[in-house]
C-alpha cells in the first residue's frame, strides 16, 4: 500500500476522535476552569469529560487507540522510534505547506499592491473612484478566497495524517501481538476503527513491518537522520533548587529558574523530545505551561498570546487531541452557552461573545508541543500584568486555580512566567523585578502550604519559573 492508499483505507470518520485519558489524566478531559470564587472546589470542574471532537459512538475506538499507543511506545522501542520519525516527517510536510501558503499569499498581495498603485496613479484618467473601490473589493475577495483555499488544504492534510497515524499505530500493535502473544497476555487483537477490510492485512508481523517501512519511505525517512541532527538548546540560562514546604507535614519540591524564549522552548527540537512526549502523554507525570492571554485575545478563538501560540500549534498535526483552533471554538461555544447575557445580546451586540473575566483560566490539550501536555491560559487585562498585588484576580484566583489543579491532578511539572509578563519594558527596573518575583514566589509557597493535605501522594513537584529571553 502506498501512503495515499493507506490514508484512503483508514478513512476519515475517526479523524477527530481523541483517546480517553482515564482517571490519571482527568485534567486533560476538561477545557474550561471554573470561574467561581476561589473557595470553589475546582476539582469538580475538571472531573467532567468534555466532548472536544469525535462522535458519540467512538468511545471504544478512542480507548482502543489509547491502549494501542501506550503498549506500542512502552513495549516496542524500535517501532516507537520509527513512529516518532514518521510524526516528525509529517510535521515537515505541514511546515512545507505553510511555507508554500505564505509564499503564495505574499506573491498575490504584491501583485495586488502593484495593480492598485497603478490604478491610483491613473485615477481620474483610466480609473474612476468607483473603479478603484470595485478593484479594492475584488482584491480583498481574492485574498480571502486564497487564504481559505490554503486553510482547507491544511485541514485536509492534517486529517489525512491523523487517519494514517491512527491506522499505523493499530496495525503495529496487532503485528506485535502476532509476533509474541506474551506482550499482550490477556488482550484480544485491537479492533481497527476503519472496518474489517482495513484491518484484514494487519494481523502478521510482516504486514505491520511492511506498512511501517513503506510509510517511512513515503515520508522520506532514512535511518541516518538522527546522526546528522544537531540539538539546539532553547534555554539560555538555568539554575535549580530543592525546597521543603510545611511545618509538621513537609513536602519537598524542585524549583528551576530558567531564561528562554517560550516559543523555542515549546518547539520539539529532536526525536528525543518527541519520544519523551510520547512516553509521558498518558502517564501520571504530566507537564503544563501557564500562558498569559488578554481578554480581547481570548475572545477570538483564532488569536492567542503575543507569542503567536496558535501558529506554533498549527505547525504540526495533533494526533491525539483536537487541533488548537477546534479546542478554542469548543471552549467559547461552551462559554456562550453558559452565559445567558451573551446568548440574549444578539449577533451584532458586543455582549454576543461572553468575555472571560480577569483571573479566569481555561485549558487546552496538546501532544505536538515539547514538554507540555497541558496549557493553562490565564486571562489578564492586557496580556502583561504591570501592577499586581496579592489580592489581584490574576493571583488570588487565576494562579490559585492553576496550582490547585496541578496538585490535585497528575501535573508534576508546571512552568509559569516568574514576572507574569512576556517581555521586558523600560519600566521594569531591577527593583520592580525583585518585588514581582518575591510576590509570585511567596504566593506559590502559600498555595503549596494551603493545599498540602490535598495531595494523595507526597511526590515532589517541579515548578519552573520562566524569565523573559534576553534577560541574561
Amino acid at each position: 500500500q502506498t501512503y495515499s492508499t493507506l490514508v484512503q483505507t483508514a478513512g476519515v470518520q475517526a479523524d477527530h476522535d481523541e483517546p480517553d485519558c482515564g482517571d490519571s489524566a482527568s485534567v486533560l478531559s476538561s477545557s474550561l476552569a471554573s470561574n467561581s470564587s476561589p473557595s470553589h472546589n475546582t476539582a469538580n470542574s475538571f472531573d467532567s469529560v468534555s466532548g472536544c471532537g469525535g462522535s458519540a459512538g467512538s468511545d471504544v475506538e478512542r480507548s482502543e487507540f489509547r491502549r494501542a499507543y501506550l503498549q506500542l511506545v512502552n513495549c516496542a522501542p524500535s517501532k516507537a522510534a520509527k513512529l516518532v520519525k514518521i510524526e516528525r516527517a509529517m510535521a515537515k510536510q505541514v511546515e512545507d505547506l505553510l511555507s508554500s501558503a505564505g509564499r503564495a499569499m505574499r506573491e498575490l498581495s504584491a501583485k495586488q499592491q502593484a495593480v492598485m498603485e497603478e490604478a491610483v496613479a491613473q485615477s481620474g484618467h483610466r480609473y474612476t473612484d468607483e473603479d478603484i473601490n470595485r478593484l479594492n473589493a475584488q482584491h480583498v475577495s481574492n485574498l480571502t478566497g486564497e487564504a481559505q483555499r490554503w486553510r482547507n488544504e491544511l485541514v485536509m492534510l492534517k486529517d489525512r495524517q491523523k487517519a494514517a497515524h491512527r491506522q499505523l499505530v493499530l496495525c503495529q500493535l496487532n503485528s506485535l501481538a502476532a509476533l509474541d502473544s506474551r506482550l499482550l497476555p490477556a488482550a484480544e487483537p485491537v479492533a481497527n476503527p476503519s472496518g474489517p477490510d482495513a484491518g484484514a492485512e494487519s494481523s502478521t508481523p510482516a504486514d505491520g513491518d511492511a506498512k511501517l517501512s513503506e510509510l517511512s519511505g513515503e515520508a522520506g525517512i532514512n535511518d541516518t537522520e538522527d546522526s546528522n541532527e544537531s540539538y539546539r538548546n532553547p534555554i539560555a540560562w538555568e539554575e535549580s533548587f530543592t525546597i521543603s514546604v510545611g511545618t509538621q507535614l513537609k513536602t519537598q519540591h524542585n524549583l528551576r529558574l530558567l531564561s528562554a524564549d517560550l516559543r523555542r522552548l515549546l518547539s520539539p527540537n529532536s526525536a528525543a523530545d518527541r519520544l519523551q512526549t510520547a512516553l509521558s502523554l498518558y502517564s501520571d507525570s504530566l507537564s503544563a505551561f501557564v500562558l498569559l492571554s488578554s481578554r480581547d485575545q481570548a475572545c477570538n478563538p483564532h488569536v492567542s498570546a503575543s507569542l503567536k501560540f496558535s501558529d506554533l500549534c498549527e505547525r504540526s498535526a495533533d494526533f491525539h487531541f483536537d487541533d488548537y483552533g477546534r479546542q478554542m471554538e469548543s471552549i467559547w461555544r461552551r462559554i456562550n452557552e453558559a452565559n445567558p447575557a451573551a446568548s440574549s445580546g444578539g449577533s451584532n451586540s458586543a455582549t454576543a461573545i461572553g468575555k472571560p473575566s480577569v483571573g479566569d483560566v481555561f485549558i487546552t490539550r496538546h501532544s505536538n508541543l515539547n514538554g507540555a501536555q497541558l496549557v493553562f491560559h490565564l486571562i489578564t487585562e492586557s496580556g502583561d500584568c504591570p501592577e499586581l498585588t496579592s489580592q489581584h484576580p490574576v493571583i488570588a484566583q487565576g494562579l490559585r486555580r492553576i496550582v490547585r489543579t496541578a496538585l490535585v491532578h497528575d501535573v508534576n511539572c508546571l512552568t509559569l512566567p516568574l514576572l507574569l509578563t512576556t517581555q521586558l519594558t523600560e519600566e521594569m527596573t531591577i527593583t520592580w523585578c525583585q518585588r514581582r518575583a518575591e510576590l509570585v514566589l511567596k504566593t506559590i509557597k502559600g498555595f503549596l502550604v494551603e493545599y498540602i493535605t490535598w495531595q494523595s501522594h507526597r511526590t515532589p513537584r517541579c515548578f519552573q519559573f520562566l524569565l523573559p529571553a534576553g534577560l541574561f
